[in-house]
């Protein structure tokens, strides 16, 4: 009977009737050497090439049957799943074997099929687009997508999204969960970005409310504009437009349309109503008006101020126009003044300055005491007594 003991990779056996040693090999350790699916681990391979540590000299040998053996893998295996059998001999020692299973796959997915998910040019064939999304089709349970714009030498699993205004080319492959790549498939599109609202406002809101929409500076200013895009203006109900808009306007109301389009015809509008004054308002007349009733000083007079403009705001000054107020000067201490006065339009227009020279004094006005005449009175006469 022999009894082994196991050194490395040779187990020693000793017989004890004997004097003699004799050597067995172990059974050698075998992996894939690429292991090219999803997993290191997974035994999933595009390449049937064996990693096997043997004991060094000895000669490792492969059986897919377990009775015909062979020193060296085939040239090629069917694409499936495969026990095979693994065995190292040294001399006349021959190892137990090495059962290792692995699924072999070396056939390349199909190419995938591309297209636009929405095609939203003027034809719904014609590869011109405001959405860059893709409709993918064929892909392999579990296979990987990759998308390319810059004809293959960048790959990434995200599909183009984004993009500007121009022309692309994108290609796309798969990867199976063996590791084989297909073929790529292309896609040539046009990206036609939707313009959005071109944006209309007044340079210059000149009115007493800063969104009034009445000014005296008629300059328009446009914004929110495309790459490649073209704004039409239609102006007071034209029907013909301009491609921009005028220098010099008429007083009155306005209104403007511009239209915003895109390389292929869509268009979108946006609509600006105002109103242009440009003329300054007339000098206002003002007139001092004595109060009778009141101690001057004490608003003992008031204003008498005519040619107002409807809305507008009319104001006064006591320093020589430094500094304005809507409200007429009152309660003055007694001495000399200057008042001027000026009117400023709804559009903001400011009329020239008129001026008044007045006089405050706290001397009151001393009121007149009526006489009243009974009717109707008797007196006595000298001579003829009551009459």
């Amino acid at each position: 009977m022999a009894v082994s003991r196991l050194l490395s990779n040779t187990a020693f056996l000793f017989d004890p009737q004997g004097s003699e040693f004799f050597a067995a090999v172990a059974p050698p350790t075998v992996s894939l050497a690429v292991d090219s699916g999803a997993s290191a681990v997974d035994r999933l391979t595009n390449d049937f090439t064996l990693a096997v540590t043997a004991v060094s000299g000895a000669t490792v040998e492969y059986s897919f049957d377990g009775i015909n053996w062979s020193s060296t893998l085939p040239s090629s295996l069917a694409d499936g799943i495969y026990t095979i059998k693994v065995r190292q001999t040294l001399g006349p020692d021959i190892s137990t074997t090495t059962d290792f299973t692995f699924t072999y796959d070396a056939t390349a997915p199909n190419p995938l099929t591309v297209a636009l998910a929405h095609d939203t040019g003027a034809d719904a064939t014609d590869h011109i687009t405001s959405d860059s999304s893709l409709t993918i089709t064929g892909q392999e349970n579990g296979a990987l997508v990759e998308f390319s714009i810059d004809g293959g030498t960048t790959w990434t699993t995200e599909a183009p999204a984004g993009l500007a205004a121009g022309a692309y080319t994108v290609l796309v492959r798969q990867t199976d969960v063996a590791g084989n790549i297909s073929g790529t498939s292309s896609l040539d599109f046009t990206i036609a970005l939707v313009p959005g609202a071109p944006t209309l406002a007044l340079a210059q809101d000149t009115g007493l409310s800063p969104t009034d929409h009445i000014t005296s500076n008629p300059v328009i200013n446009v914004g929110n504009l495309i790459t490649g895009g073209t704004v039409t203006y239609f102006i007071d109900g034209a029907t013909v437009g301009v491609s921009s808009l005028p220098a010099t306007w008429l007083d009155g109301q306005h209104t403007v349309v511009a239209r915003q389009s895109d390389t292929v015809g869509d268009s979108v509008d946006t609509t600006l109503t105002f109103t242009l004054d440009t003329v300054a308002p007339d000098v206002l007349e003002i007139a001092f008006v004595p109060d009778p009733t009141k101690v001057l000083g004490t608003s003992g007079y008031s204003f008498d101020v005519t040619g107002e403009e409807t809305g507008a705001l009319v104001e006064y000054s006591l320093d020589g126009g430094n500094t304005w107020t809507s409200t007429p000067p009152t309660d003055l201490d007694a001495g000399s003044y200057t008042v001027t006065v000026r009117q400023t339009d709804l559009a903001g227009n400011i009329s020239d300055v008129a001026s008044l020279d007045f006089n405050v004094t706290d001397t009151p006005v001393t009121p007149v005491t009526p006489t009243y005449v009974t009717p109707f009175e008797r007196t006595y006469s000298d001579v003829g007594g009551l009459y």
